[in-house]
């Protein structure tokens, strides 16, 4: 058991000496570690802020609502004053976006 001892003891010595012999990766490590801890700090506090929210869902006004929705129509959707407001700034149609289908290349006959 003398041997043990004598190890621990010259490693807790080595690592308590370590900043002393390399005074550039103990600096860097801190400043690691103490943006490791304001980051922690900062999403714990994010996380609490959340928690505590109220129930309630805060009230959106009707105009940012609108102005928040898609202007593509459907036949299940009327059409808003943004869509009216928008047509005619594109005369591309969904089949134009599409594509043409190409089928696989030919292998060359050598």
């Amino acid at each position: 058991m003398p041997g043990v001892f004598a190890t621990a003891t010259q490693a807790v010595s080595d690592v308590a000496s370590f900043c002393a012999r390399q005074p550039g990766v103990c600096e860097t490590a801190g400043y690691i570690a103490s943006r490791m801890e304001a980051k922690a700090k900062y999403s714990v506090k994010l996380l609490y802020e959340w928690a505590n929210e109220s129930a309630v869902a805060p009230q959106v006004p009707a105009a940012f609502e609108e102005a928040q929705t898609d202007p593509l129509r459907t036949g299940s959707a009327p059409v808003g004053r943004l869509a009216a407001a928008n047509e005619g700034q594109s005369t591309l149609r969904i089949e134009d976006l599409i594509p043409e289908w190409r089928g696989p290349v030919k292998p060359r006959k050598g």
